[in-house]
């Protein structure tokens, strides 16, 4: 029960009620709405009195608001929860409330003041209560089960933090860190997690390793670079063979299984890797062209073969053109697929194979696929006797042009395959007197390019209109790869 007047507090500005209520009304008139806001606007919703200052202490009644008609001048408190924290009790066994709600008149001084609904808010967690005394910095642990009183746990933070015993999960280079063993043995202990046993810890000996059929035991020393070979024949042990390998060595494998050293040296590859995306892009510019990152100008000429792996695919050509920024090839074509250019080379000049054939006077009376052979050239065509070569492409030129209105059309056979798909695998067509290459009309299969010795060579030749033209050349470009 109330004992004392209920005051308004220092910094409370009370109100009036500008009309009376009933005990049960939820809207309540006021003169003033601004002394329902704190300092930063927002509506006060608890801890308003009606009556406070009243002469009968057990008479000033708690509410408790939800809203307001506007935030200055007079109007509207609404949402209104009446008689909140009334003191029940018995008075002569009829039951009895201390700030009941009940009906007010007008001018009833209202305000928001320090009630029992704010301090109910203060008070609703029971306190926790702490030891007499304490260390600083020692961690606080609970004392029994009640989760009110804690005790000092003896423990200081800083020790979690510095504790140089203890291996951290998350932290790299605590094993390294320690002393090695320089010579193990078999029964020194390793800490593993067993998968047979819910990975929980466990030790084993180093002794009782597994040990298989890839157990090699190698010398107890060995030459850097040296190729290594099995000693004996366990399979099981293994040593330096004193034969070096790699860009220092000059010795070398022969196709029988022994080695030798090459007099005057030698063993640098003919070939120049480019790196991909560093000097080259690895998406092709267009079927014939290259863009290159470097600039390789210096390096490749015009005439200098290159080899490609495209689309997993090797590939040759015959540089035809080169720039700082972009090369032009004869060969194979490639295409602008994303990614799909992942190796570029460019060879010495003993990558170059060309081979020329020449049909003097009249060459085009008829069409035939067996030119070298008709004109007694070679037998068959001509005969290759040389290493494996690949052909990227040819050259034609005649002395004298068709007088008729369609030229000759010209193609290289090679091991009985057109090297050249145009006009439907014919070849290309003479163009006056001028010369008149290939580009990438060659054929998209690298096996139909290949010359191996004991295999031939012919020309193909397609009668122009008239069939007078003379003195025709023809210079065949191979790669040596």
């Amino acid at each position: 029960m109330t004992t004392s007047t209920i005051n308004v507090k220092q910094n409370s500005v009370p109100t009036y009620l500008t009309a009376g209520i009933t005990a049960i009304a939820t809207t309540i008139p006021v003169n003033e709405l601004s002394v329902f806001y704190d300092s930063t606007g927002a509506l006060i919703t608890k801890g308003i009195v009606i009556s406070y200052d009243n002469a009968s202490p057990n008479l000033p009644e708690e509410i408790t608001i939800t809203g307001a008609s506007g935030t200055s001048g007079a109007g509207n408190l609404t949402g209104v929860t009446r008689a909140v924290n009334a003191d029940t009790y018995y008075v002569s066994g009829v039951l009895t409330a201390d700030g009941a709600a009940q009906a007010w008149p007008i001018n009833t001084n209202i305000a928001p003041i320090f009630s029992t609904g704010i301090y109910l808010g203060m008070l609703s967690a029971a306190p926790v209560t702490g030891p007499n005394s304490a260390t600083s910095g020692d961690i606080a642990t609970f004392n029994g089960t009640t989760g009110k009183i804690i005790q000092d746990g003896g423990v200081p933070i800083s020790s979690l933090a510095t504790d140089a015993n203890v291996f951290h999960k998350a932290v790299s280079g605590e094993i390294n860190a320690e002393t090695a063993k320089g010579s193990p043995v078999s029964a020194d202990v390793i800490l593993i997690e067993d998968s047979a046993n819910s990975f929980s810890k466990a030790k084993i000996t180093i002794g009782s390793l597994p040990s298989g059929s890839g157990n090699v035991t190698g010398p107890s020393s060995s030459t850097s670079g040296d190729l290594v070979t099995f000693n004996g024949t366990t399979g099981k042990i293994i040593q330096d063979s004193g034969i070096g390998f790699g860009a220092s060595t000059t010795t070398f494998l022969r196709n029988d299984g022994t080695w030798q050293t090459p007099s005057g040296g030698g063993g640098s590859s003919p070939w120049t890797a480019l790196t991909a995306t560093t000097d080259f892009a690895t998406t092709g510019a267009s079927t014939s062209t290259i863009t290159m990152n470097t600039d390789q100008t210096a390096n490749i000429k015009i005439g200098t073969r290159i080899k490609m792996t495209f689309n997993s695919a090797t590939q040759y050509g015959i540089v035809s053109a080169i720039t700082s920024a972009l090369l032009t090839f004869r060969g194979q074509a490639i295409t602008t697929g994303s990614g799909l250019l992942t190796a570029l080379s460019w060879g010495d000049a003993s990558r170059n194979v060309e081979i020329t054939f020449t049909f003097p006077s009249y060459y085009e009376g008829a069409t035939t696929s067996t030119a070298i052979n008709d004109r007694q050239l070679g037998a068959s065509g001509f005969l290759w006797k040389g290493l494996p070569v690949y052909f990227v492409g040819f050259d034609i030129r005649n002395g004298t042009a068709d007088s008729g209105g369609t030229q000759a059309i010209i193609n290289s056979i090679i091991n009985g395959n057109a090297l050249s798909t145009s006009n439907s695998s014919s070849g290309i067509s003479i163009s006056g007197t001028s010369v008149t290459s290939t580009a990438v009309d060659i054929n998209a299969t690298l096996a139909n390019t290949l010359l191996s010795s004991g295999q031939f060579i012919e020309v193909k030749i397609t009668k122009g209109t008239n069939g007078d033209g003379q003195t025709l050349s023809v210079t065949m470009e191979a790669v040596n790869p």
